[in-house]
């Protein structure tokens, strides 16, 4: 089943596939693609007896997934053996029984989420994507490492092609949504990262926070134009004040990625243009007051970027450290329960 996410004045924020639930967790956590690389076995099964206590429930962000798949499209890859074990932590983490099966648990693409706030509308992304990917994940996650090419090659293939084509037109939206928009004359990405009064222009601009505006903007024209929804001058500043009360994080993060391409130049690595695109789509993981039926949700991230991003945002009730997450999880459960409504960690002496 779809459940909503209701956020800032009543705005709804997110949609989430979470399949049948059988109990309400007290609290939904996202964790970012790193924290699955990072935790040892034993430390991933203590975290996940600590969750169980506290009835805290795990969902997976779909790029987080995606990123895992796609390094698995090629067993030379690098990143091969150490993509597959992330995966089945991943599965493990987010995976509940449903009465016959075990269901993965998968947030739907950004795309989804912000058009289901604005519009009410989800658009056409091959289908119901995260039911989709959250069978792949258990399909694949719990298939032996050497059988995954003979079983999987087509589909593994696709999700490293789609991720491709994600991480190349989101470098081309930075230029083109926020750049070319706060400074008309740009050309290029070297008209703007070398000295001169185009950079200089830009730069003032994003430091007085017209870029986010830009960025909202962009955001609600985008999925219009791909709703095939037409807008009024007054329907769409009331969509733009949406986004920027709904996700301050993502906005936030994406005028300090063009702030930081501006000023330092356009590495475009392939890692470093994975990072931009994956830190900009996990922050939409979570939004202002994020919840479902009042079961506030979380993303849990050691990025510095998206901490820095709603640290500015003063949007951290929602985005945690991995280190204010376990402090969390030391608490009693009436202090936990009380930590969930102050919306951060508090100690017993703090509530008592």
């Amino acid at each position: 089943m779809h459940d909503h996410l209701e956020g800032h004045e009543g705005h709804e924020v997110k949609r989430l596939s979470l399949g049948k639930r059988v109990t309400m967790p007290t609290l939904i956590v996202v964790f970012d693609t790193n924290l699955y690389r990072k935790l040892g076995a034993a430390a991933f099964d203590e975290l996940r007896d600590r969750e169980r206590n506290l009835s805290i429930q795990a969902v997976a962000n779909y790029y987080v997934a995606m990123e895992f798949l796609a390094h698995l499209a090629d067993d030379q890859d690098p990143g091969f053996a150490k993509s597959h074990s992330s995966l089945r932590r991943l599965w493990l983490h987010t995976k509940t029984y449903d009465g016959s099966q075990y269901v993965t648990h998968v947030m739907g693409p950004a795309e989804g989420q912000v058009s289901h706030s604005l519009f009410h509308v989800s658009p056409n992304v091959g289908g119901d994507a995260s039911a989709s990917l959250g069978a792949v994940v258990g399909q694949i996650a719990n298939t032996e490492r050497a059988d995954l090419p003979g079983l999987f090659q087509e589909t593994l293939c696709e999700c490293r092609d789609r991720v491709l084509f994600l991480e190349e037109r989101f470098i081309q939206s930075l230029f083109d949504g926020v750049v070319r928009t706060l400074v008309p004359e740009a050309t290029d990405w070297p008209s703007v990262t070398q000295d001169s009064s185009i950079r200089s222009g830009l730069l003032e601009s994003i430091a007085a926070g017209d870029g986010l505006g830009q960025i909202a903007e962009g955001t609600v024209t985008r999925m219009a134009d791909d709703l095939g929804i037409e807008l009024s001058e007054e329907e769409l500043a009331e969509k733009v004040k949406v986004v920027k009360e709904a996700f301050p994080v993502p906005l936030h993060l994406f005028n300090t990625l063009v702030r930081n391409i501006v000023e330092n130049g356009l590495d475009m690595t392939k890692k470093k243009r994975a990072n931009y695109l994956w830190d900009f789509h996990i922050a939409f993981s979570t939004g202002t007051g994020a919840n479902i039926d009042d079961v506030p949700i979380w993303l849990v991230t050691d990025d510095g970027d998206i901490l820095n991003a709603a640290a500015t945002a003063g949007a951290t009730q929602n985005v945690k450290s991995f280190d204010e997450y376990t402090l969390v999880l030391d608490l009693k459960w009436d202090f936990f329960c009380e930590s969930l409504k102050h919306g951060e960690p508090k100690n017993e002496q703090d509530i008592a």
